[in-house]
């Protein structure tokens, strides 16, 4: 429980962060490929030449819709001192990025062996030729060093890094670019640039119609408190894909997050309307179940999904025990998903925040390393956080002060810390 005696309120995980979408949803990290459209090639722009279209064969609102993410977003962008200045060189590098320039000499001073790491790898790409699998293991290296950045905190380097990864597009736009730009746009509305990121959604969108990136919009328009704007794409992604149990649940936790509830289950319900065809159709009705409070009915859909092998579901179980009281059986699997070796940091910090409901943070904060031991933890400054809260209430004030000092070297931005690391001072 909370320590007593605070002059501050409790330090809360997630305070100090500004994302509007849930991790059962991210669509930054899971969100579905479109297949190449070479055809986009004959619509590259180049940056000594960015008023030139060739539109040939391209039917005319397509060709409309690139020239309105190739051409007319270099021109009349908005001026921010946020980010770097580039040039378009494909549909897919669809909002110009201006302002502040970062030179190699940053980068390195910010986080060498990431730069490092990517200076060999470009170098390589450079000795080897230009073609075009050079330009796509340039691509990769941005890519990568981008979703690094983030992970460290290092939100507008890491949009430079993404548009530097789409510069190396050779003309045709495909699921690789569309991938980076679903990152760009975490990244711009983690910096801070709100706008930006609507930009980078609204392009795809006018690309390729994606639900995902509808829904991601929609989000950020709640979190700016506009929900007219919100419901409007909440609405358009289901009339895109209304047979996504994924896209239903997240439409109702961000209804929920932002007070309106009765509306998000009326989601809930339209979701259970639908016929279940797959192992991951049961294990969604599972969770809908659970989040209605019908855990019964929850474990009966889950126990479907067991069955037919889909170790996701042994969490999402887990979960559903969790809620109901049955801590033994909660424990029993959550540790089968565990020995998986299938659970990635947001479900590691899920399975840890709920033993810190139960008041289990020992074993909390094996949940929260075992996350932070993983290659890849995109929430790396969610769960940093709420260890440093484990550890606290746990008793370990010098442990707990210990981790807050390093946090505070790696987010020096977020004042909540601060204001913790003064409590700390004082145990």
């Amino acid at each position: 429980m909370p320590m007593k005696h605070r002059n501050v309120p409790a330090w809360m995980p997630g305070q100090g962060e500004i994302e509007p979408w849930k991790a059962s949803f991210d669509g930054f990290v899971e969100h579905r490929k479109p297949t190449r459209h070479n055809s986009y090639s004959i619509l590259a722009a180049q940056r000594s030449t960015p008023e030139t279209v060739y539109p040939h064969t391209m039917p005319i609102n397509r060709t409309i819709a690139a020239y309105n993410l190739i051409i007319r977003s270099s021109r009349w962008g908005r001026a921010s001192s946020r980010n770097v200045r580039a040039g378009f060189t494909s549909l897919a590098i669809t909002y110009i990025i201006r302002g502040r320039i970062y030179t190699w000499r940053t980068i390195m001073i910010k986080n060498k062996f990431m730069a490092l790491t990517l200076t060999v790898a470009l170098t390589a790409g450079m000795l080897s030729g230009c073609g075009s699998s050079e330009k796509a293991k340039d691509r990769d290296a941005y890519r990568q060093y981008g979703i690094n950045c983030i992970e460290n905190g290092s939100y507008d380097d890491a949009v430079d890094a993404f548009q530097k990864a789409l510069d190396q597009s050779v003309g045709s736009v495909g699921a690789e670019e569309l991938d980076i730009c679903y990152y760009k746009a975490k990244a711009q509305y983690l910096s801070g640039d709100v706008d930006g990121a609507i930009d980078t959604y609204t392009a795809i969108i006018d690309y390729n119609k994606d639900s995902d990136a509808y829904y991601l919009r929609g989000c950020i328009y709640f979190a700016k408190n506009d929900s007219d704007k919100g419901m409007k794409d909440f609405k358009t992604a289901l009339s895109e894909n209304d047979d996504n149990y994924e896209l239903y649940l997240g439409v109702y936790e961000t209804l929920s997050k932002y007070g309106m509830n009765d509306q998000g289950k009326e989601y809930l319900d339209k979701a259970l309307k639908l016929k279940a065809k797959t192992a991951d159709d049961y294990m969604q009705r599972g969770r809908i179940y659970t989040m209605l409070g019908d855990y019964d009915s929850a474990i009966k859909s889950l126990q479907k999904a067991i069955d037919e092998k889909l170790v996701k579901a042994n969490y999402y179980m887990g979960e559903a025990y969790q809620k109901k009281g049955d801590n033994d059986s909660s424990q029993k699997y959550f540790k089968k998903y565990l020995d998986s070796g299938e659970a990635d940091s947001y479900d590691l910090m899920n399975m840890g925040q709920a033993q810190m409901d139960n008041g289990n943070y020992d074993t909390a904060i094996t949940y929260f390393q075992t996350a932070l031991d993983l290659e890849s933890v995109p929430n790396k400054q969610q769960i940093t956080k709420a260890m440093i809260i484990a550890y606290e209430y746990s008793g370990d004030f010098a442990t707990a002060k210990s981790q807050m000092e390093e946090y505070m070297k790696d987010y020096p931005d977020d004042k909540d810390a601060a204001r913790e690391y003064q409590f700390l001072e004082t145990r």
